[in-house]
């Protein structure tokens, strides 16, 4: 089946299509990422270590 996908970006099928097609297409959903996520980087890994919370380490669940 993803032999029949034709692009209405580039008009190229995804056997066709290179690393630059792919990024062209699919533009507006890294740029949503980007703006939903706050990403600021080239890579993921220059990203901060997530902060550590305490409080999510309690159970908060009771077996009756």
């Amino acid at each position: 089946m993803s032999s029949l996908y034709i692009s209405k970006y580039t008009g190229k099928r995804l056997h066709e299509s290179t690393d630059e097609d792919f990024f062209v297409e699919f533009a507006g959903q890294m740029e949503a990422f980007v703006e939903l996520f706050g990403y600021q980087g080239n890579s993921i890994f220059f990203t901060p270590w997530p902060e550590y919370d305490e409080v999510m380490t309690i159970d908060s669940e009771v077996t009756i």
